[in-house]
């Protein structure tokens, strides 16, 4: 079957486009290395309130995954990775911060048209359906539920911490999403009733599960991008059926700062050198694939 998109990686960002590439009658694919769970069989440790459960459970993370330890090159440690439908957010802590404003409007201010504060303001109010603010910061409408932690809620011990800010003059701010204040808050979750809702819960549900151009498949590895040429074509697979071949005319790669550009350079697609010294031939000489950078000055490192 040819389809119109084939998007590689079933984490947070792929489920996204899962969900609007195929809202409009495209042929699309999904294609996630880890299990599915359909929304009637996720398992109760993915959706525990309690994040350390789903973390530590091996069946969720790619295997022999390494990473060094900085205050010691030669000792590598398992580096935690999700390998799930939703990706780290069926595993991880459910998070919600934003980020500063600033941060934003320096991205801008350094050639990021469009990523100032208040250019992605709407797009976050946009994916959220926050459930304690009304607000023009926040949306109300949106697939992901936000919620934070009433006092009530909270033990002796966070108790103890807000009052020891508090004494500071570090007064609470009840909404780290809202206006950017210094302060302590409760954190904001993608929760509801204390139960996770992930990127795969919220932008894959049973209504968009059952569109007949919609298909996900699940367990199984994209090994390399298929070409014609310097064309992309599709990709290859790999799973306990076999090898098998997809195709389309659009790839698209979600598969993380890990994944995505290994399968780049399994492709043929990275720097030159490096490929044909592992007998990768070299479709093109791309010097930042696979590679470290800064993208400014003070800013963590990330893989391109």
């Amino acid at each position: 079957m040819l389809f119109d998109y084939i998007i590689v990686g079933g984490g947070s960002s792929g489920c996204v486009l899962a969900n609007r590439l195929s809202a409009n009658g495209s042929q699309v694919l999904l294609i996630e290395a880890g299990p599915d769970f359909p929304p009637n069989e996720i398992p109760d440790d993915i959706l525990d309130g309690n994040p350390t459960r789903a973390y530590y459970n091996q069946r969720y993370q790619w295997p022999s995954l390494t990473a060094a330890i900085a205050r010691d090159g030669n000792r590598r440690v398992h580096y935690e990775q999700a390998r799930v439908i939703g990706g780290g957010s069926s595993i991880n802590a459910q998070v919600a911060n934003r980020g500063g404003p600033a941060d934003y409007d320096e991205w801008a201010s350094t050639g990021a048209t469009g990523w100032d504060w208040e250019g992605v303001l709407p797009y976050f109010r946009r994916l959220e359906c926050d459930l304690d603010f009304r607000d023009h910061f926040h949306g109300n409408s949106g697939p992901l539920p936000i919620s934070r932690a009433d006092k009530r809620e909270w033990s002796g011990f966070v108790n103890a911490v807000s009052t020891a800010f508090e004494d500071e003059n570090i007064p609470f701010r009840p909404d780290f999403n809202g206006e950017f204040r210094d302060g302590h808050s409760v954190v904001p979750l993608t929760n509801l009733n204390r139960r996770r809702v992930s990127a795969a819960m919220a932008y894959l549900p049973e209504n968009v599960r059952a569109r007949p151009n919609l298909r996900i498949l699940s367990e199984t590895t994209v090994v390399k991008l298929t070409l014609s040429g310097r064309q992309i074509t599709g990709v290859d697979t790999e799973s306990k059926a076999g090898r098998q071949s997809y195709s389309a005319p659009e790839v698209v790669l979600c598969a993380g700062a890990i994944h995505s550009p290994a399968i780049l350079m399994r492709s043929g697609i990275g720097p030159g050198r490096i490929l044909s010294e592992v007998g990768i031939q070299v479709v093109a000489n791309v010097e930042g694939v696979g590679k470290i950078s800064r993208s400014m000055p003070g800013s963590p490192s990330r893989r391109t």
